[in-house]
C-alpha cells in the first residue's frame, strides 16, 4: 500500500478516547522512530482530522493546506498525509494512514481516495475476523470444560442410580445396612 501510495510511512492505529497507539506501522526506512504499541495524544495526530469528518483525508502539501496550524504539522513536519477510519463491527476503532515528511508531487485523485477507502474497510472486516475467531474460540474452550463436568456429573449419577436400584432390590435390611456402612 505505502509503495502504491508513494509514502515512506504506514501506519494503523487503534484509538480509545485520547490515546491513539500504533498497532502495525511500515517504515520504508526503520530509523526506530515508530514502535508497536506506542502511544501518542490523538488530538496531537492527523488522525484526529479523519475522525471528526468520519472520512478519509488526503493533503499533499499540508503546510499549504487549511489544517496547516494542526498540532501534528508542528511535531512531526509530514508534509504529506492521507487516512481513512476503519470499523469493526460497525464501531470506528482507528485510522489506517500513510504519510511523508516531503510533500506529494501530484495531488491525490480519486484512486487513490478509492485506495484508502477500501483499505480501511479491508482492515476492520479483517480485525473483525480476528475478534470473531478469538470469541468463539473463548466459547469452544467454555463448552469443551462445561461438557467434561457434565460428563463428570452424569458418571456420579449413574454410579448413585445403580447403587440405589440395588438396594432397592435388596430383601434383606441387615445385607443393606452393612452395604451402607461401607460406602461411607
Amino acid at each position: 500500500a505505502a509503495a502504491y501510495l508513494e509514502l515512506p510511512i504506514g501506519i494503523i492505529s487503534n484509538i480509545t478516547g485520547e490515546e491513539y497507539e500504533i498497532q502495525e506501522y511500515f517504515l520504508q526506512k526503520d530509523d526506530d522512530s515508530l514502535k508497536k504499541g506506542q502511544m501518542f495524544n490523538f488530538k496531537e495526530t492527523y488522525c484526529e482530522i479523519v475522525y471528526r469528518h468520519e472520512s478519509f483525508v488526503a493533503i499533499d502539501h499540508f503546510s499549504k493546506s487549511e489544517h496547516a496550524k494542526h498540532p501534528c504539522f508542528n511535531l512531526f513536519n509530514l508534509e504529506t498525509y492521507i487516512g481513512a477510519p476503519y470499523y469493526v463491527n460497525e464501531e470506528k476503532r482507528g485510522t489506517i494512514n500513510f504519510s511523508s515528511p516531503t510533500a506529494r508531487d501530484i495531488p491525490f485523485d480519486s484512486y487513490d481516495t478509492e485506495f484508502i477507502n477500501l483499505l480501511a474497510k479491508w482492515i476492520g472486516a479483517l480485525f473483525g475476523q480476528i475478534e470473531t475467531q478469538t470469541a468463539l474460540e473463548g466459547e469452544r474452550k467454555a463448552l469443551r470444560f462445561r461438557n467434561e463436568e457434565l460428563f463428570k456429573q452424569r458418571n456420579f449419577l449413574n454410579a448413585l442410580n445403580q447403587f440405589v436400584s440395588r438396594l432397592l432390590d435388596k430383601e434383606d435390611l441387615e445385607e443393606l445396612a452393612w452395604e451402607i456402612a461401607e460406602n461411607i
